[in-house]
């Protein structure tokens, strides 16, 4: 499968591009066996949103084992809370997303909710953690693919591009150590990335970097 031929169509010979649905692309990675990933987009919201509509188009990525493994795990890191404040923090909407391999992260999650998808995720039980970047600074949590939904980010009054440096902190998630011998990075093309940079990253690949001991 090619799989420009999933982004593109061709109207009178003229290659017409699209950036494809974060449904799409999760779905484009499972087919390619390039999960456990982490999708970065660099909006709370939009991290909760993308979780939310995988899960609502009937996305499922596990299996019944790993789901009664998932449901421990949540209750391990979310005993003691009160169910009235897990109501109001939308706690069958969390548990139904990590049940289907599917989890936000973002720095306005609680604590213990952050917890659960960290560990779910380190366990290989969640399949796609939609995350803003503060997970790749100082969380351990790298996975087989990382996607970079956009190239630019917006900081509160204009959009910029992403730095090398910031670059390179996302994609050095992608790949496991003693797991895979090579890891993967998407980059969506977006027609709002329009000026090119060339990002020049210091990251060492996987396939190249000396094992540990």
């Amino acid at each position: 499968c090619d799989w420009s031929s999933d982004v593109c169509s061709s109207d009178l010979g003229h290659r017409k591009l699209f950036t494809p649905s974060r449904l799409e692309t999760v779905e484009l990675l499972e087919h390619h066996r390039m999960l456990p990933a982490i999708y970065f987009i660099f909006s709370r919201r939009q991290c909760d949103e993308a979780a939310r509509s995988c899960l609502a188009a009937g996305m499922r990525l596990t299996s019944a084992e790993e789901r009664e493994r998932i449901r421990e795990v949540v209750d391990d890191h979310l005993d003691g809370m009160d169910d009235d404040d897990l109501d109001v923090l939308g706690y069958g909407q969390f548990l139904a997303q990590l049940e289907a391999g599917i989890a936000a992260h973002h720095a306005g999650m609680v604590p213990p909710f952050k917890e659960a998808v960290e560990a779910c995720f380190v366990e290989g039980l969640v399949k796609v953690v939609f995350a803003t970047e503060t997970l790749a600074v100082g969380i351990n949590m790298p996975a087989k693919s990382v996607v970079i939904e956009k190239l630019s980010k917006f900081t509160g009054d204009h959009h910029t591009l992403l730095t090398p440096g910031e670059y390179t902190q996302l994609t050095g998630r992608a790949g496991r150590r003693g797991l895979d011998d090579l890891g993967h990075v998407v980059v969506l093309w977006n027609p709002l990335d329009r000026k090119s940079t060339r990002l020049n990253s210091s990251h060492i690949p996987l396939s190249r970097m000396p094992s540990s001991a």
